[in-house]
């Protein structure tokens, strides 16, 4: 497939994808499509059906932290954006897209580097499976989404009470650390 902006400008426009709510709020520009598409992020394809679909794999990567009896495990609350919005998220783990080049568990390990600064992590794959959602982030374009999750346990001297935050794409990303209690504990009596 041409993957020229015109080109694919064209395939969204003939499958009714309104472009013009793109980039407002927390919705991303077509730009960024573009660059997910030209990274190998992304793919557009069209079904048999006639139906247009953006395939991407992603990473889930729940990381945990053991400090006492309390088990801690980190949460994208927020994502800012370039244009001033916000994007709340609440979502349990460090997540990415899978670059076409590499396999989920490389995925994993770069964005856990890239997204809150772990060098050095062992990733242990927990299931996969697949989901059809339309897009928060492109409205009117449906997703495919391969996603891999996987569990990181860190040692307690990676923990930040504060937790981290990251900047990609002009996008600010930020984790915190939430608690539950470890089921594997004893209680205290």
């Amino acid at each position: 497939m041409d993957i020229s902006a015109t080109n694919v400008q064209s395939i969204l426009i003939r499958h009714s994808v309104p472009l013009d709510r793109w980039g407002k709020g927390a919705t991303k520009p077509f730009e960024l499509l573009m660059r997910e598409l030209e990274d190998g992020e992304a793919v557009l394809i069209e079904t048999y059906g006639g139906k247009l679909y953006r395939l991407i794999g992603v990473v889930r990567v729940r990381v945990e932290c053991k400090r006492g009896k309390l088990l801690r495990y980190l949460v994208e609350v927020e994502q800012r954006f370039a244009n001033g919005s916000v994007r709340q998220r609440g979502i349990p783990h460090v997540a990415g897209k899978i670059l076409f080049t590499e396999s989920p568990e490389a995925a994993a390990l770069r964005e856990l580097k890239e997204e809150i600064g772990l060098v050095e992590a062992e990733v242990i794959r927990l299931r996969n499976f697949q989901t059809d959602e339309k897009s928060m982030s492109f409205p009117g374009l449906h997703t495919l989404y391969v996603n891999y999750e996987f569990l990181c346990s860190v040692p307690a001297d990676f923990y930040q009470p504060e937790g981290y935050s990251s900047v990609s794409n002009g996008t600010e990303t930020t984790f915190r650390w939430a608690e539950e209690k470890d089921e594997h504990e004893p209680s205290d009596p």
